[in-house]
């Protein structure tokens, strides 16, 4: 490469600085004849590599000088050596799985039961003679447990003091047990015995069900469901201090509020009836709004507290009995209907109520499905019947129900009845006869359209052709148009004495029986 070619003298340079520097080091190439395992395992860039991939080539004794390494030598932090040191349990090379029993799972501080199946682990435990109960002797019996002494069961809330204070029943029998029941002033009625009756739980006057507490002080309320508008309220406050009747430090103080959450009672004070008995009277007005009321009670106790009570009940109007006494038309276009809405309450009460027709007896009125639909208001006294006729207009012919519904408050009360509404026949023009006859003369002249309704009784009235109870100029009309037709005639009560002819005879009869309802023609 453009050097020059090394002569006899350069490489006896070279062979005399090798042979210095072999001399130089005389002493380390020598120790290495010495090497130990301690100094394997003491270097900290150590590696173990062989020419075949996964082998070491080490010899016996160099393997059992690994072994035989002192731990007290390894001490390079984070090292293998020291970290097996340091977290190796000697004692665990004493326990094998032949060896290994019930005494050695219980006397073990850390023992946890894992890798044992049920029934073993149960036999195990229960045929061991050591076995004991947390931190009792071997010998502990159920007499220890059950001799232990009462005074000694101090821990607030544990079972055995619990059970402690339970020593003064053994003197109670059922005679004593049911006294102290009924005369403890506070009692509630949630759980009792089998034995309770009905006559029991009534002859207890003012049952109390509404209560608060402040140390050993409590109040209880008795409790009121409905009170109808316009009666009287009643509310009573029970005080106990310690279980026995106290009265409060300064008479309580009843608030009530209306179902408007308005207040209508604030803060008055309540009456003085009995030793820790105090009561209130409220005279609930005939329009007061009906529903959910709420009286609040505030009682002053020892120790600058104060007790609150409360109760809710609810306010309701006097009910109303509803009766649908009869249809009185069915006839098309109106359905007309004999009602009668009674107050049953002690006060008057204005009722709102409702009538409708509907097709089927599921559908409410005001549903938006009815035929028919009107609304209206009635003041009624107490104990007052009220007998009204509610029309409603049906244009179709058909089964319909006709229902009423008079609200008090937020109750109500409703008759329904079924009926069947008929279509009415309206008659064409008709040309009078000419002349009268039978002691009738002449008849009047009719030229408007006649409606003449088709009976579906089967039974004729008499000169009523119509069915309206009445026989006037109506009924006339129907007879002339069907003046000296034939037979068989669209109302067949226009002939009256069924001889198969509708003229003066007939219009006699009906003269005769003008003004009258109509009666049935007696046939000789």
């Amino acid at each position: 490469n453009g050097q020059k070619i090394a002569t006899q003298t350069d490489i006896s340079n070279a062979t005399s600085s090798i042979i210095t520097e072999v001399l130089a080091n005389r002493t380390l190439i020598n120790n290495l004849h010495n090497i130990q395992a301690s100094d394997v395992w003491a270097y900290g860039a150590r590696s173990l590599t062989s020419s075949v991939t996964g082998t070491v080539d080490l010899s016996a004794s160099s393997t059992q000088a690994i072994w035989d390494v002192a731990k007290a030598n390894l001490t390079t932090t984070g090292s293998i050596g020291q970290q097996i040191a340091n977290n190796l349990d000697a004692t665990i090379s004493s326990r094998g799985t032949s060896n290994m029993t019930a005494a050695d799972v219980w006397s073990a501080a850390t023992r946890t039961l894992t890798d044992y199946s049920t029934s073993s682990v149960a036999s195990a435990v229960w045929t061991n003679a050591a076995r004991t109960l947390t931190s009792y002797g071997n010998n502990i019996t159920a007499a220890d447990v059950w001799n232990v002494l009462t005074s000694s069961l101090s821990t607030t809330g544990s079972v055995g003091q619990q059970i402690a204070g339970l020593s003064g029943l053994s003197g109670l029998s059922t005679t004593t047990i049911a006294s102290g029941v009924w005369t403890n002033p506070t009692r509630t009625l949630t759980y009792y015995g089998n034995d309770i009756t009905a006559a029991d739980v009534w002859n207890y006057l003012g049952t109390v069900i509404h209560s608060g507490s402040s140390g050993t002080w409590t109040t209880s309320l008795s409790d009121t469901q409905d009170i109808l508008a316009g009666q009287t309220y009643r509310t009573t406050l029970y005080v106990t201090n310690s279980g026995n009747a106290a009265d409060s430090l300064t008479p309580p103080t009843i608030t009530i509020y209306d179902t408007n959450r308005n207040i209508v009672v604030n803060n008055v004070s309540m009456t003085k009836t009995s030793t820790g008995i105090y009561g209130y009277n409220y005279d609930v007005a005939t329009g007061a709004v009906q529903g959910q009321w709420e009286t609040i009670i505030q009682t002053q106790v020892t120790g600058g507290n104060t007790i609150q009570t409360s109760d809710y009940w609810q306010v309701k109007g006097s009910p109303a009995q509803v009766i649908i006494t009869g249809m009185a038309n069915t006839t098309v276009p109106t359905a007309t209907a004999n009602v009668t809405i009674t107050n049953e309450g002690s006060s008057s009460y204005e009722y709102a109520y409702e009538w409708c027709v509907v097709s089927s007896t599921s559908n409410p009125c005001g549903g938006g499905d009815d035929v028919f639909y009107e609304s209206a208001a009635k003041l009624i006294q107490p104990g007052q019947n009220w007998n009204t006729t509610l029309s409603a207009d049906v244009p179709n012919a058909g089964s319909y129900f006709f229902k009423v519904v008079v609200y008090y408050g937020t109750e109500s009360s409703g008759s329904s009845r079924s009926f069947t509404e008929t279509a009415q026949t309206v008659t064409p023009p008709v040309t009078p006869p000419d002349g009268g006859g039978g002691g009738g003369g002449g008849g009047p002249i009719v030229s408007n359209p006649v409606p003449t309704t088709t009976p579906t009784s089967g039974v004729c009235n008499g000169a009523d052709l119509n069915f309206d109870h009445k026989v006037n100029s109506v009924d006339f009309s129907i007879l002339l148009y069907f003046w000296k037709t034939r037979p068989p005639f669209a109302n067949k009560c226009v002939d009256m004495n069924t001889d198969s002819q509708v003229n003066s005879v007939d219009f006699s009869i009906l003269l005769y029986q003008w003004g009258t309802a109509g009666m049935p023609i007696k046939k000789p």
